[in-house]
């Protein structure tokens, strides 16, 4: 990456950069070889099974990092629901204004239509 920082890229349909599965590769080697690994799976001390475990904390953080970029992408499709408007005018002032419709002060934007 640039200046030690990677960028990690979800697409639309689930696809991800080489970053992302280089993350997720890394994740898994370090998680599968820790000591707490024999808890969580059933991993022992021998080869054979150690790679079950590197797989299972693959599967698991390609899962959970999967569902983070899903919920994060909606949050940001129902933070920008606010800039909706008739013209491309209109939305451009509306972001400019700062517009909030309410949804910064705790409570979502469909919560707070009736403040408009």
């Amino acid at each position: 990456g640039m200046n030690g920082i990677d960028s990690l890229v979800v697409g639309h349909f689930g696809e991800v950069n080489k970053g992302f599965k280089q993350l997720i590769c890394s994740l898994a080697k370090v998680a599968a070889e820790s000591q707490e690994a024999g808890k969580i799976t059933p991993a022992s001390s021998t080869d054979h099974r150690r790679k079950g475990a590197y797989a299972l904390f693959k599967k698991r953080f390609k899962v959970a990092l999967g569902c983070m970029a899903i919920r994060t992408q909606t949050e940001l499709m129902i933070r920008r629901v606010q800039f909706i408007r008739r013209t491309k005018e209109a939305a451009t002032q509306a972001a400019c204004a700062g517009n909030t419709r309410g949804y910064h002060s705790g409570n979502s934007w469909f919560n707070n239509r009736e403040n408009d």
